[in-house]
């Protein structure tokens, strides 16, 4: 479970950094940053998330640290989307009201106003990413394209297959976990 609990960890918490920054630059703005991030978005999500991380973990070699990148880059658009709407919720709330008049701009309203408010909602969110990412390491190490040297549970998965009708708790641990 260690390398899989490490996979969910580094790629929830970087996710939630880079979802979490372009959320709430788009949120903030109501501009060309809102709308270009927001095709981005669209855009990337318009692909189905497990085939892009089969594509990228091919294309990138097998590997941990090709999983979380593959994670990382296909999650971050949840994060965006959901901190983006909330940015857009609370910065009509009175408390940033009054932040603005006593002249709290930019990155210090982002950071000292806003982002102590998203904190129960990224708390969510991580521990949902951990758990999608845990599955998503498990499909991409039993297909092969995760560290095969390390023992994930994908990887138990794949080898306890071959025996499936001899020994099958073999499988149903991991599958369970």
């Amino acid at each position: 479970a260690r390398a899989t609990l490490a996979v969910a960890v580094c790629s929830a918490l970087l996710t939630c950094a880079l979802g979490t920054l372009l959320g709430m630059l788009a949120g903030c703005d109501d501009g060309w940053v809102d709308a270009l991030i927001s095709r981005a978005v669209d855009v990337w999500m318009s692909f189905p998330p497990i085939l892009i991380s089969i594509v990228l973990a091919a294309m990138l070699g097998a590997g941990l640290h090709t999983v979380v990148v593959a994670l990382v880059l296909v999650d971050w658009t949840r994060f965006c989307t959901v901190i983006r709407a909330e940015v857009k919720r609370l910065r009509e709330q009175e408390y940033v009201t009054a932040a603005r008049a006593l002249g709290v701009k930019g990155w210090q309203l982002l950071r000292g106003t806003l982002l102590p408010s998203l904190g129960p909602l990224l708390r969510t969110l991580l521990t949902i990413e951990m758990s999608v990412a845990v599955v998503v390491e498990a499909v991409l190490a039993f297909a092969g394209l995760s560290a095969t040297s390390v023992a994930t549970w994908g990887n138990v998965l794949q080898e306890g297959r071959a025996h499936l009708h001899q020994a099958w708790w073999l499988t149903l641990l991991p599958a369970g976990c």
